[in-house]
């Protein structure tokens, strides 16, 4: 199973919204994995950039990780989400 996934981001190295495919789906939480391709001003790619998503359903809370692929360095955030089941 997959999902779109957009955020500035997203929209701002890729152009558009990414596929990300559906980790886990249980009781508890629904889980997403993405890669994203980053092209510096030079023209240069650095690492992909691996996210993991997951979204908290008791909580309705979002916790997402970005790694760059190769580095210990985690980015981490959370929040709520708006959900569009379009």
């Amino acid at each position: 199973d997959t999902a779109t996934v957009s955020d500035p981001v997203i929209l701002h190295f890729n152009g558009a919204p990414l596929t990300a495919r559906i980790a886990a789906d249980n009781e508890a939480r629904i889980t997403f994995v993405w890669t994203l391709s980053v092209e510096d001003r030079a023209g240069t790619y650095v690492p992909n950039f691996i996210y993991r998503a997951s979204y908290l359903k008791r909580s309705q809370r979002m916790q997402i990780s970005g790694t760059a692929a190769g580095y210990d360095a985690r980015f981490q955030g959370g929040g709520t989400c708006q959900r569009d089941t379009r």
